[in-house]
């Protein structure tokens, strides 16, 4: 077993219940292989630097889990046949997991 880090860009109009399922979806997935996820971190809504689908901002998730490396590619197609994932990135992580604290969430002001 490996060690990952995952990293989310959820669409920021979804509601949290949907994003709770995708999460239990992708643990029913990773427990099927054996692994496990050890952390999920909400790191807030954070404007997106360039338009991703048309939008300007997003949600950030950062996943810590355990698991095979063959196992992978069945977890990551669960991320891309979802409509609410924007982008992922997930690479393989040699830290041991750390307690963060998650960003305080402020609104986004648009520029003028």
């Amino acid at each position: 077993m490996r060690c990952y880090e995952c990293m989310l860009i959820v669409n920021s109009q979804v509601k949290e219940e949907e994003v709770e399922k995708l999460i239990k979806k992708v643990e029913k997935i990773v427990e099927k292989h054996s692994g496990e996820i050890k952390k999920v971190t909400k790191l807030g809504l954070k404007k997106l630097a360039n338009p991703i689908k048309h939008k300007r901002e997003g949600i950030y998730y950062l996943l810590n889990l355990e698991i095979d490396p063959v196992s992978i590619k069945e977890y990551e197609n669960i991320l891309k046949l979802s409509n609410i994932v924007l982008r992922f990135l997930t690479q393989t992580s040699t830290a041991p997991v750390v307690e963060t604290q998650p960003v305080k969430e402020e609104p986004i002001k648009e520029e003028a």
